[in-house]
């Protein structure tokens, strides 16, 4: 099937809003149409008293995003995470573009157990993370694949920092992200180092059993809490923080073998990226050359302790990483092969496009 219009659904979140734009971007680089539709169903009735509400807003949501996609007429749909987005309004979209609809879910496995329930109701269903696609095909998904994350270059790129920008983003070490119990326990592991932590002073961690997440405020008392800059960075405050850091650490939150969005964002803005290890990851960049994996907290110390008294072999492998983000790692090279799957689908023919009639949730 021939794709050249592609609407796009993204939920209420600063991740999913940043994603879908910077697919949407890319789709229009290679020539295709796309639009972006912010889906919010519960932007009033989740306040508190609200509750009442939340049946009637979901509806008023889903009639919005239905009228609009019937009016863009797309080839496919798809969705980012769509975590508040009901089965049936997943049919729905189906039956009003009579085109297949996809899912491009980016927090596995950490919350497998609400993607695995969600992925049977999409055409095509793409996970962040290489060892949950057994458990979505067993969930009853019938076309689950593979989709790692990418840079864009318009927004991940390295800066020149002004004296007065660097007094404020420079540091030897940095991390931007979530804080989490295992991340915090890494985190205290460098309390030694010149240490700058992008993050608000709360930790939180999902209990899957309960289907809840639980948060807490760090202790006045923690190492890391003068550390902290009390928010997370995004957009070109991002790119800035990565441009002032002698090394940017990643530490991911979940799993063992899926790469996360700081290691293409991070070697994007031309940062000498200290990772911990994944198993698919050199697939991607090549260890010791484009980026530095550690497997412990003890390899971590030695390593940052290494490559902060070698700049030039630092800055050699973080202008390596750069160019192979660059080269292999956009959202044009990654749409390209999510449309590649897409085409593989339609000629499998196991689902026409609108072929199941599904009504509104």
């Amino acid at each position: 099937m021939g794709i050249k219009r592609i609407f796009i659904v993204r939920s209420y979140s600063r991740t999913n809003s940043e994603i879908a734009s910077f697919c949407a971007d890319a789709f229009r680089e290679l020539g295709l149409g796309a639009e972006v539709f912010s889906f919010n169903p519960y932007r009033y009735s989740s306040l508190p008293g609200g509750r009442f509400f939340g049946r009637l807003e979901y509806r008023m949501a889903e009639r919005s995003l239905f009228s609009r996609v019937r009016e863009f007429s797309p080839d496919l749909v798809l969705v980012i995470k769509g975590d508040e987005l009901l089965p049936g309004t997943v049919a729905g979209l189906r039956s009003r573009s009579r085109a297949p609809v996809a899912n491009w879910w980016i927090d596995d496995p950490g919350l497998l157990d609400i993607s695995s329930g969600l992925s049977p109701a999409y055409d095509l269903f793409f996970t962040n993370d290489p060892d949950s696609v057994a458990a979505h095909e067993a969930a009853g998904c019938r076309f689950a694949r593979f989709l790692t994350f990418a840079c864009s270059p318009a927004a991940h790129h390295a800066v020149r920092l002004t004296a007065e920008e660097a007094g404020k983003y420079a540091g030897d070490i940095v991390f931007v992200g979530l804080l989490t119990p295992y991340r915090v326990k890494v985190l205290e592991a460098l309390k030694d180092f010149k240490l700058r932590i992008w993050a608000s002073p709360v930790v939180r961690e999902y209990l899957p059993e309960k289907r809840t997440v639980i948060q807490r405020d760090i202790p006045a008392s923690s190492p890391l809490r003068p550390l902290l800059a009390g928010r997370e960075a995004w957009g070109e405050e991002l790119a800035k923080v990565y441009s002032g850091a002698k090394i940017v650490l990643n530490i991911h939150s979940h799993g063992k073998s899926d790469p996360n969005m700081r290691v293409f964002e991070a070697t994007a803005c031309g940062a000498f990226l200290l990772t911990e290890e994944r198993r698919v990851l050199k697939d991607f960049f090549e260890p010791g050359r484009e980026l530095v994996c550690y497997k412990d907290a003890a390899e971590l110390k030695a390593l940052a302790l290494y490559y902060l008294e070698n700049e030039k072999e630092r800055a050699a492998i973080a202008g390596r990483g750069q160019g192979r983000a660059y080269r292999e790692h956009t959202y044009v090279h990654r749409m390209r092969e999510l449309l590649a799957y897409v085409e593989e689908f339609s000629g499998l023919n196991t689902t026409g496009a609108g072929a199941r009639d599904g009504g509104s949730a």
